[in-house]
């Protein structure tokens, strides 16, 4: 039998976020890859996956025999190695800023074409391409890897693989000057499940995946305004 256990335990998430919190892009990586089942309750068997917490559960277990007298099942615990306590050095290169440079960047390059009057088509076919790309990566885990905790992956509905697939439409619309409201408005549904999915609480997703939802919706509404609303001439 294991000693006294906390009432409110972590879920899975929030267990191997407090491990990794000193490396945010390691961090946010599982955040990505791991999907919704990490995120349901845990219990103390299940933590055990974690070594320092199988290591002190079991320093604090008992066994029972069949007399009910009791011994500890762990007699001696020898420290093999000890902590590199040494800080990892420190970036500003995090994924939280990363991703909030995209945001200003997606409204400058906005603001620059509205002064230009011409739609800098390249710019989608980058977020496209990062976001098909990303989203055909969490398939492919999905689908072929045999770990549990990457199944059923609620981020797939932003970082969607059909983006790959609608990029020949945004091509054949640039080259017929049709505007890009089309493709803005399959990117603005993308935006909004995957939010609806947030509310939800159908899974719990790193702060800036956040940013870059809403870097694409700004950048669809943008799209659908000049066509669609203004009219704009800017092709």
């Amino acid at each position: 039998v294991y000693g006294d256990v906390d009432s409110v335990l972590p879920t899975f998430r929030e267990a191997l976020s407090s491990y990794t919190a000193k490396s945010p892009w390691y961090a946010f990586g599982i955040d990505l890859l791991m999907g919704s089942d990490i995120d349901r309750a845990s219990t103390r068997e299940g933590l055990q996956f974690i070594p320092g917490n199988l290591m002190n559960d079991l320093g604090r277990a008992s066994i029972i025999d069949g007399n009910g007298n009791s011994r500890p099942a762990v007699k001696v615990t020898n420290l093999l190695l000890e902590e590199n306590a040494s800080p990892a050095p420190h970036s500003n290169l995090t994924p939280f800023n990363v991703s909030l440079l995209l945001l200003l960047f997606t409204m400058v390059v906005m603001l620059v074409e509205l002064r230009k009057k011409r739609t800098f088509w390249g710019y989608d076919m980058l977020l496209m391409s990062l976001q098909g790309t990303s989203g055909a990566l969490l398939l492919f885990m999905g689908l072929c890897s045999e770990h549990p905790a990457v199944d059923a992956n609620y981020a797939m509905l932003l970082l969607n693989p059909l983006a790959l697939l609608l990029m020949p439409l945004l091509v054949h619309r640039i080259i017929k000057h049709r505007g890009l409201a089309a493709v803005a408005w399959v990117q603005v549904a993308f935006v909004l499940l995957f939010l609806c999915s947030a509310v939800a609480g159908l899974q719990s997703y790193p702060v800036p995946l956040y940013f870059c939802a809403l870097a694409l919706l700004v950048r669809s509404l943008f799209h659908i305004y000049k066509k669609d609303i203004c009219e704009l001439n800017i092709v």
